[in-house]
């Protein structure tokens, strides 16, 4: 499932800002380093390979169904 009028760099733009918005709430010291790996990420790949990260930070300050439910917004941008 592509994502129509976003390529590129745009399209990672756009990834790292979801990824950003699903740990938006977590506390600071969980979510500075997170949003680090977010922001140094070069590629759809490099987002691709934070989702442990990012499902291990929100399943400790959330619990793992939001975990879960958060990632799949992700996951909707990938085939």
């Amino acid at each position: 499932m592509g994502m129509p009028g976003r390529v590129g760099q745009g399209q990672v733009e756009f990834l790292r800002q979801l990824c950003r918005s699903l740990v938006h709430d977590l506390p600071a010291p969980q979510r500075g380093p997170v949003e680090l790996r977010i922001l140094r990420s070069q590629g759809r790949a490099d987002l691709w390979n934070l989702r442990s990260h990012l499902f291990g930070a929100i399943s400790l300050a959330h619990g793992e169904h939001v975990a879960r439910e958060r990632l799949q917004q992700l996951d909707a941008h990938w085939d």
